[in-house]
C-alpha cells in the first residue's frame, strides 16, 4: 500500500486501476440501490450470510497481509527465526483486548470501534500531493464518514437495532439519529472538497444507504470499495495478484476457524442472526486495531519513503 504523510495513508492507485475501480464501485453502488428500490431488500436471513461471505472473501484478505509490515519491522530487530512469534503475540494480544472490551464495556467498545473505523476509512482516501491542511482532512472525512454516519442518519431504527445486537447492550434510536445527522452534515460539507469520479462515487452513498438496509449498503462500501481497493494496492505495488491472494490464504483460513469457535460459544447465549452479527463486527473490530497499529508503526519506525 502506498503511504503518505506519515500515517499509513493511501494515495491513488495507478491511473487505469484507480479509474477502473472507481467506475466499478459506482456501478455496484448504483445498481444495488436501484435493485433494492425496484425489487425490495433481500430478506435478513440472506443478508447476513452474504455479508459474512463477502467480509471473509474481501474484507479479511485486505488485513491478511499484515505480516508484510511486521516482517519489515521485526525481522532485523528480533531475528529471522523469532519475528513471527513476536508478531503473532502482539497481534493476538491487541485483538484479544478488543474482544475483552466488548465483554466488559460493550457500548464503549462499539463506539470506539465506529470512531476507529471512520479514521481507518478516512486514511485510505487518495490525497493529492498539492493538498495540505484543511482540504486534505476534509477529503479524509468525506471518505471516512459515509459507512458510519449515513446509516445512523437515514435508518436510525434499523441501525440502532444492529448496534444493540452487536454489542449486546441497548442503543437509543433517537440518540443514534441525532448523532448520525450531525455527522452526516459534516460529511456533506467535506464532500464538497472532493472532485471528479470521487465526488460522483461518494454522492451515491446517501442514495445507497437510504434505499438499502444498513448491512447491504455497508457490504458494498466495506468490501467492494475499501477492501478491494486495498487489495488492488498490494497487487499494483507488490504483485503479481496471485501471489497476493496466496499470501492471504493462511490468515483467511485462521480467521474462519476462529469465527467458528466464537460462533459456537455465542450460540448458547443468543440466536443465529445475533451470533453472525457479533462474529462479523466484533471480529472486524478485533482485527482493525492491530491492523492500523502495525501499518502506523511500519511507517514511523521503518522510515519508509512516501510510496512503496
Amino acid at each position: 500500500m502506498r503511504l503518505d504523510g506519515g500515517l499509513g495513508l493511501a494515495t491513488a492507485l495507478p491511473g487505469p486501476w484507480e479509474r477502473a475501480h472507481a467506475l466499478g464501485v459506482i456501478a455496484v453502488a448504483g445498481l444495488t440501490a436501484a435493485a433494492v428500490g425496484l425489487a425490495g431488500a433481500p430478506p435478513e436471513s440472506l443478508q447476513l450470510p452474504l455479508l459474512a461471505v463477502a467480509v471473509l472473501a474481501l474484507g479479511v484478505p485486505h488485513g491478511a497481509l499484515d505480516h508484510r509490515p511486521a516482517r519489515r519491522l521485526l525481522r532485523a530487530r528480533c531475528g529471522r527465526g523469532t519475528w513471527w512469534a513476536v508478531f503473532l503475540a502482539g497481534y493476538l494480544t491487541l485483538a484479544g483486548a478488543v474482544l475483552a472490551a466488548f465483554a466488559l464495556w460493550p457500548r464503549t467498545a462499539l463506539v470506539g470501534f465506529l470512531s476507529l473505523s471512520v479514521l481507518h476509512f478516512g486514511l485510505d482516501a487518495p490525497t493529492r500531493p498539492a493538498e495540505h491542511g484543511a482540504r486534505r482532512w476534509l477529503r479524509r472525512l468525506a471518505w471516512g464518514l459515509p459507512a458510519i454516519a449515513l446509516p445512523c442518519a437515514l435508518r436510525p431504527d434499523e441501525t440502532a437495532a444492529l448496534f444493540t445486537s452487536v454489542a449486546g447492550a441497548p442503543f437509543d434510536p433517537t440518540l443514534v439519529a441525532i448523532l448520525g445527522r450531525m455527522a452526516a452534515l459534516v460529511w456533506a460539507v467535506s464532500w464538497l472538497a472532493t472532485t471528479g469520479l470521487t465526488r460522483l462515487r461518494l454522492a451515491l452513498y446517501p442514495l445507497l444507504f437510504a434505499a438499502a438496509p444498513p448491512l447491504v449498503a455497508f457490504c458494498v462500501f466495506f468490501c467492494v470499495d475499501h477492501s478491494l481497493r486495498c487489495l488492488l494496492h498490494e497487487a499494483a505495488d507488490e504483485g503479481p495478484p496471485h501471489r497476493v491472494a496466496l499470501e492471504a490464504v493462511p490468515a483467511v483460513v485462521a480467521t474462519a476457524v476462529l469465527a467458528l469457535l466464537l460462533s459456537h460459544g455465542w450460540l448458547h447465549a443468543g440466536n443465529l442472526d445475533t451470533t453472525v452479527l457479533r462474529v462479523v463486527f466484533q471480529g472486524l473490530a478485533a482485527l482493525t486495531l492491530p491492523h492500523m497499529t502495525l501499518w502506523f508503526l511500519d511507517r514511523q519506525l521503518s522510515h519508509r519513503p512516501a510510496a512503496r
